[in-house]
């Protein structure tokens, strides 16, 4: 996962970057886990892991989106994935993620990625989100960042030791 690609020729530096030639300019060095440490069997492992490689671009900010069409069609991104706090900003509702524009951009950029082929992702604050999210589409869905989560979680156990008199 590459964050803010915004144009095709990132997106492209991108695709070349995780894969091996021909399809790449990945480094290469055998000796390494995906080749099992060992240059024995390095034209089948070079495929395999061209194959299996699975290559994922974080479109952000209002130029990415502007350009989804064009970012959507490079060959060797294989998952696209929409940061909704950024749909939301370019939209003009900066936070507003239920905003009925703002879910208008992501169902319209999901349509584009769709339609290219490749894997749609987008984030979702809510269990309720991230089900509406998958029913529509979105085969990447990230619930919650794990900040937060640390967050809700200790802030829940800190309130009910401060309730149960242990403060």
């Amino acid at each position: 996962m590459v964050p803010n690609v915004n144009t095709v020729d990132i997106a492209k530096k991108v695709s070349r970057s995780c894969r091996y030639m021909p399809e790449g300019m990945r480094g290469l060095s055998p000796y390494t886990s995906c080749h099992d440490y060992t240059h024995s069997q390095l034209d089948q492992s070079l495929q395999v892991n061209n194959e299996e490689t699975l290559v994922g671009i974080l479109v952000e900010g209002v130029s990415g989106l502007n350009r989804l069409d064009e970012i959507s069609s490079v060959d060797g991104i294989d998952l696209i994935y929409l940061g909704l706090y950024d749909i939301s900003q370019s939209a003009g509702f900066p936070g507003e993620l239920d905003h009925p524009e703002v879910r208008d951009r992501l169902s319209s950029c999901l349509t584009t990625i769709r339609n290219s082929g490749k894997l749609a992702g987008t984030f979702c604050r809510s269990i309720s989100d991230a089900i509406e999210c998958r029913d529509n589409g979105f085969q990447f869905v990230a619930y919650v960042a794990d900040s937060y989560g640390l967050r809700t979680f200790f802030e829940e156990a800190y309130n009910s030791f401060k309730d149960s008199k242990g403060c």
